[in-house]
């Protein structure tokens, strides 16, 4: 249960770092995540 609680949040993180990279327009950080999945 913890675990998986820990898990979320990292997600959670990750996706409003994706996000406010975006909102910046960094390419590079966008082609290093897709290369990533």
């Amino acid at each position: 249960m913890e675990v998986r609680r820990i898990i979320m949040e990292v997600r959670r993180i990750i996706m409003e770092v994706t996000i406010s990279e975006k909102l910046k327009g960094s390419e590079p950080f966008n082609h290093e995540l897709k290369r990533c999945e």
